[in-house]
C-alpha cells in the first residue's frame, strides 16, 4: 500500500539531489535554497511516497498567501518505478487531502507549441493521464519565460469558476515569480 509523507527539509534536500536534478531539465528546476526558503515560510509543502518504506514518487507544491489556490511544482515518479500505477495512486492521495485551499493548478506545456512529433505525443500522453485523474482542463492559459502551458485543476467539491483560477494564477505568478521571470496569463 502505498504511503503518503510530509518531508522534513532534509528529505527534500535528499529528494531535489537524488532526483529532481535527473527527472527534471537544467531550466526548470528551482534552486534548493529558493525551495527550502518557501518551506520555511510556510509557502511551500513537500510530499513523498513510499511503499515498503522505499520512495517511489513525489510532489512539491507551491503556495501563496495572497492565493487560494495550490501550484503542482514538481510531480514525478522515480526511475524503475514509472509505468506501474503510482502516478495514479498519488494524485489520488493528493485529491484526498485536506487542505487549507480551494483547489490546485497544474500547469502542461502546451502540446501545439512541442518541437517535434514526439515531445507533442510526449504532452498529449500527459495530458490524458492528468483528464483521465480527475483533473478538469480549463479555458486558462498561461506563458512563463516563452514556455505556454495549457492549465489544469483540481477542485474542491465547492470550488470556483474559470475567472476565478486565471485571477487566483495572477496573484500566485505575482508571488511566486515575482519580476525575475516574465508570464502572461489569458483565457482561450
Amino acid at each position: 500500500m502505498l504511503e503518503m509523507k510530509t518531508l522534513q527539509t532534509d528529505a527534500v534536500t535528499r529528494i531535489y539531489e537524488a532526483h529532481l536534478t535527473k527527472d527534471f531539465a537544467a531550466d526548470e528546476l528551482k534552486p534548493l535554497s529558493h525551495i527550502l526558503e518557501r518551506i520555511e515560510c510556510g509557502d511551500y509543502e513537500c510530499f513523498g511516497f513510499f511503499e515498503s518504506h522505499q520512495l517511489v514518487g513525489y510532489m512539491f507544491f507551491s503556495g501563496s498567501r495572497k492565493s487560494n489556490l495550490l501550484l503542482l511544482d514538481y510531480f514525478a515518479v522515480v526511475n524503475g518505478k514509472r509505468g506501474m500505477g503510482y502516478g495514479s495512486q498519488m494524485l489520488r492521495h493528493v485529491k484526498s487531502l485536506e487542505y487549507n485551499k480551494d483547489g490546485i493548478i497544474i500547469e502542461i506545456e502546451h502540446p501545439d507549441s512541442a518541437k517535434s512529433r514526439e515531445d507533442y505525443e510526449v504532452r498529449k500522453k500527459r495530458e490524458a493521464f492528468y483528464l483521465n485523474n480527475g483533473l478538469e482542463k480549463t479555458n486558462v492559459e498561461s506563458r512563463v519565460n516563452g514556455v505556454h502551458f495549457d492549465i489544469l485543476f483540481f477542485k474542491k467539491p465547492d470550488g470556483q469558476g474559470t475567472v476565478h483560477i486565471a485571477n487566483q494564477l495572477q496573484l500566485l505568478y505575482e508571488d511566486l515569480l515575482s519580476n525575475k521571470y516574465k508570464y502572461q496569463i489569458w483565457m482561450s
